[in-house]
């Protein structure tokens, strides 16, 4: 039972969190909004689990979407992974991402199968952030955070700084990461997988 319970229950189960942001300008900036964070996807086939993340996900129909990488396994079904996240709802801010260690190809030392990837999300909306930022617009009236997207594991002060430049320093910043080992004081709000921070103690806002 137990084994069977291993195999095929547990992996096919979905589950939702709701988490109390305790930054006060992000509060403030995204009350009364739904924003939603996933991260590894590790697409490899369409069945039942995949079917059921977007039924959940259209269910609860977010105005903004985190996706922090692991959309692949080893550049695996990059196919089955675009056709699966075409029948996700547009937010209405829509859906900004970063990508993870599993989305890059064998062989691919020029980088060259995972930058189509990388067009091939952006072709369907999807704000691929690659080591760049971007102002996130979120009324009318010119409200708006910016949004760092982080690619590596590592995130040194330089790094940083040439992220941020020609970011007002009063600002508020979100960082989308598939690594929680960036996290080191460096920014006051981040986005990251919790998926691999497992006994780290590590939250996502």
């Amino acid at each position: 039972v137990v084994i069977l319970y291993a195999i095929l229950i547990e992996p096919n189960l979905i589950s939702t969190e709701a988490i109390s942001i305790s930054d006060d300008d992000l509060a403030r900036i995204f009350q009364g909004k739904k924003v939603v964070h996933i991260s590894d996807l590790h697409i490899t086939s369409v069945g039942y689990h995949e079917k059921r993340l977007i039924q959940v996900l259209n269910r609860i129909n977010p105005d903004l979407l985190f996706i922090t990488g692991d959309f692949l396994t080893n550049g695996v079904d990059e196919n089955l992974c675009i056709e699966l996240l075409r029948q996700v709802k547009m937010p209405k801010l829509g859906i900004w991402a970063v990508l993870g260690n599993a989305d890059r190809y064998k062989n691919d030392e020029s980088n060259q199968k995972i930058n189509t990837f990388t067009e091939r999300l952006r072709d369907l909306g999807i704000k691929v952030l690659r080591n760049t930022s971007e102002a996130l617009f979120l009324d009318n009236h010119g409200e708006h955070v910016y949004i760092i997207g982080v690619e590596g594991r590592y995130l040194s002060r330089s790094k940083l700084n040439w992220l941020l430049k020609g970011i007002p320093k009063s600002a508020t910043v979100i960082m989308l990461s598939h690594y929680p080992d960036i996290l080191d004081n460096h920014a006051d709000s981040l986005v990251v997988n919790l998926e691999e921070a497992e006994g780290k103690g590590v939250k996502g806002w």
